[in-house]
Formats: structure tokens, sequence, C-alpha cells
């Protein structure tokens, strides 16, 4: 799995295709490189970014949920990432 690699049990669970989507976890940092941009995650959700990713889009059981990939989508777009 590399070195980077965390919460290897789910990790693994996902790969075998027992596991429909891992659970989002925080933890407290001291300093977060474009952080503020946290600060939007409840504009976008008031906007409509997961109004209708249920009802339109599925993916297979793995460890990212159509909503995990919607909310990274509208971060790098906030960031600038290309």
């Amino acid at each position: 799995m590399g070195m980077g690699a965390t919460r290897t049990l789910e990790r693994v669970l996902a790969a075998t295709g027992n596991l429909a989507a891992a659970e989002s976890s925080f933890e407290a940092a001291v300093d977060v490189s474009n952080g503020g941009v946290l600060w939007a995650l409840p504009a976008l959700i008031a906007n409509g970014l997961l109004r209708h990713t249920e009802q339109y889009f599925r993916l297979p059981n793995g460890y990212y949920s159509v909503t995990h990939i919607f909310l990274i989508l509208g971060y790098m777009a906030l960031c600038g990432i290309k």
C-alpha cells in the first residue's frame, strides 16, 4: 500500500468490495494550507452541490463515495487547482 497509506483496514475492505465508502474523519491541526476554503463548505452545500448526486451518479463500492468526489472537486475549484 505504500508509506502514505493510512486506515489500512478500510482500504483493504474497499479493495475487496466489502466497504461501500469510508467515513470521513477530521483531526486537529495547527496549520492547514488553503484551509480557508473549508469555510465555503456550507455555502457549497446550500447552493446545491450535492443535491442530485445520489439520483444521477453511482460509483461501485470503494474507499471514496460520490460525495467525497464532488466535495474534492469543489475544493479544487475554490483553490484554483486545475
